[in-house]
């Protein structure tokens, strides 16, 4: 309301709303040009990246948006990388170096524009194939996640995205924002740090620790003795082996069966 005493009893005429409402169709027609360009994709290509990995002994990748494939081989010498790129105006980051017995490889398409919704952002989906031998210490933004066959440790660092993996023959470090995550047939020790999504864990011949903040869990066949700090969301155990600690149970229901060893819940 305006202040009479302020504005002195003035009268507003036809024209002084004339003036505002000009200048909030000028920002609406601003506003809906830049969401234009923002979607605008110009550049896509496949490309691919081979370094010979006779030295290499871990294989450090940092990437942005889009899906991540890595299968393992026992019989490959060299990392082999396919790359689908769809970006802005050829505005890309993308390198596979060796230095000494590590190998890093980079893959991040820039956001050039503030707005970027759905299929329209810019991404760069990888897949790799490399010696099982191979560690892995991989940060992920977001997108997919699959990751088989590998006969070495595996650290994840990853934003938002659905987790896949399988037959790794060492101890796996996960810590995940969102998403699903299914982890089958883990020779090593696993731990995880997850904020949201269900968990699927099976087959583990080492220890399991979860921290978990909200989501279904479902933990079977574990060797090793398993941890659990949960925030919220059903909690089904099966075939535990070597013992239970909950130190939090959090919201849900809890489902035991099979459980040897000492067990404690807090």
């Amino acid at each position: 309301m305006f202040n009479k005493r302020m504005f002195n009893k003035r009268i507003l005429k036809p024209v002084d709303l004339i003036k505002p409402l000009a200048i909030t169709s000028l920002l609406l027609t601003l506003s809906g040009c830049i969401t234009v360009n923002a979607t605008s994709l110009d550049y896509q290509e496949t490309k691919k990246l081979s370094l010979k990995a006779s030295d290499i002994k871990v294989l450090q990748i940092d990437a942005a948006a889009g899906f991540l494939i890595i299968q393992g081989d026992s019989s490959l010498n060299s990392i082999e990388v396919t790359a689908d790129i769809e970006a802005y105006d050829e505005d890309i980051k993308l390198s596979l170096k060796a230095d000494g017995n590590r190998a890093e490889l980079i893959a991040n398409a820039a956001h050039k524009q503030p707005f970027n919704w759905g299929n329209n952002s810019p991404k760069i989906d990888l897949t790799i194939k490399l010696p099982a031998s191979i560690k892995l210490a991989i940060k992920d933004g977001s997108g997919k996640i699959e990751i088989r066959k590998i006969d070495n440790d595996l650290k994840l660092d990853d934003g938002s995205g659905s987790i896949h993996i399988s037959d790794i023959k060492g101890n796996v470090i996960i810590e995940d924002g969102s998403g699903s995550l299914t982890i089958h047939d883990v020779e090593g020790e696993l731990k995880i740090t997850d904020g949201s999504g269900s968990l699927d864990i099976q087959h583990i011949d080492g220890a399991v620790k979860i921290e978990d903040g909200s989501g279904s869990m479902d933990v079977f066949d574990i060797a090793g003795l398993v941890t659990i700090d949960d925030g919220s969301g059903s909690i089904n155990l099966k075939n535990l082996r070597n013992g239970l600690t909950i130190i939090e149970e959090g919201s849900g229901g809890l489902s035991m069966s099979d459980i040897k060893g000492p067990v404690s819940i807090k």
